[in-house]
């Protein structure tokens, strides 16, 4: 899976030279060099994160969308945002003295078979539970202060929505992507090409991604709906709650399918090309 290589790695001031090894099994390797003569924000949003868990933390706080859709040009989203490239490295390089948040370092650099692990057991598992909570205190808020506060019957939808979407997504990842990663990767493992899963695995990631799409949508349509997840003054302790709570889902959220769309999904794509897809 992809790795980066400088030993302490620094947000570089002037160029950035990213090396990435991709998934590796037997004599199959692939690596990704990008060159330093390509400027900083020339590099996709994906190609920092994952060369630079550093800098997720800081894509989150300025509203840099890292999960989905990551192959924008730094620049162009340094734009979307109101933000130089410059300010960005500067934070960049202030995150960097501080310790990489989720152990993202290390799931970058985990094996497919104990990523896929880590995403049930850290995020699905207790996403269900989460999810369940502030459906109920959405249900709460919206019959003590929809009619002050009409903004919350939306939320309440947009919730049940986001809800029934997961759930339905979690479990194809868990009864049917997973297991095809699992058996392609073993397969892969004892130096054999198993082109009949290869060609069962491309349909349904190709779904997920779509799937992840559309859940990045719900979520935005969750912070619009909240104006950012404000509170409005003179409001019960549940309405602070639930502000915070998909403040939290968000940012959950947004780690979980960075580890999907961009690592483990990833990993997939060159398990396809070593079995010869």
């Amino acid at each position: 899976m992809r790795c980066w290589q400088s030993k302490k790695p620094q947000p570089p001031k002037e160029a950035l030279a990213l090396h990435l090894h991709w998934y590796t099994s037997q004599n199959f390797v692939r690596e990704i060099t990008l060159e330093r003569n390509t400027p900083n924000s020339e590099h996709t949003v994906r190609e920092v994160a994952l060369a630079m868990p550093m800098a997720v933390p800081v894509f989150a706080h300025v509203g840099i969308e890292f999960s989905c859709g990551g192959d924008e040009k730094v620049s162009d989203a340094c734009r979307q945002v109101g933000l130089t490239p410059e300010a960005l490295w500067a934070l960049i390089e202030e995150a960097a003295n501080q310790p990489v948040p989720n152990d993202l370092e290390f799931w970058h650099n985990a094996s497919p078979v104990a990523l896929m692990d880590h995403i049930v057991h850290r995020y699905h598992e207790p996403l269900r539970k989460e999810l369940s909570r502030l459906e109920s205190l959405a249900a709460k808020v919206s019959m003590r202060h929809g009619e002050a506060h009409p903004q919350v019957h939306k939320l309440q939808r947009t919730i049940a929505m986001l809800g029934r979407d997961m759930e339905l997504h979690m479990v194809k990842e868990e009864r049917v992507l997973f297991p095809l990663i699992k058996r392609l990767d073993a397969a892969l493992g004892r130096g054999m090409t198993d082109q009949a899963t290869a060609h069962q695995l491309l349909p349904p990631l190709r779904l997920m991604l779509a799937d992840h799409d559309g859940i990045m949508g719900l979520i935005r349509a969750l912070r619009d709906q909240s104006d950012g997840y404000s509170v409005p003054a003179g409001v019960s302790a549940s309405y602070h709650l639930l502000c915070s709570g998909l403040r939290g889902l968000q940012h959950d959220l947004q780690l979980h399918l960075h580890l999907e769309n961009n690592v483990l999904f990833g990993a997939a794509r060159d398990m396809l090309v070593a079995s010869g897809l």
